[in-house]
This record gives structure tokens, C-alpha cells and sequence, in this order.
């Protein structure tokens, strides 16, 4: 399941859209408080989006 998370995530947090960014951050959350992902990947996803954002 995590993988399978990981890889819709990847599509949306590269989204060059702030409407693409806040559903990769939706789901992010979802993924993980539904136990898809752990809490080393929400980590590691969240800081990624955080920094685009940061660069947008």
C-alpha cells in the first residue's frame, strides 16, 4: 500500500499548480492518518512539498 501511495504522492507534489500542491498535501495526510504510509514517508514528503512551495 505504501508504494502504491508513494507513487500517486509523486505525481501530485511535482504539480506546478497551488491547487495541485494542496491536493498532494490532502492526500498526504489522508495516506497517512488511514495508515497507507508511515510516518518516515509523511515526513519525508511533507518536507519536499513544504520546499517547492517555498521555491514557487
Amino acid at each position: 500500500r505504501e508504494q502504491s501511495a508513494c507513487k500517486i504522492l509523486d505525481v501530485w507534489i511535482v504539480s506546478t499548480t497551488s491547487v495541485g500542491r494542496q491536493l498532494a498535501a490532502s492526500l498526504l495526510v489522508f495516506a497517512f492518518r488511514h495508515g497507507d504510509i508511515s510516518e518516515r514517508v509523511f515526513d519525508q514528503y511533507w518536507v519536499r512539498l513544504n520546499g517547492l512551495e517555498v521555491a514557487a
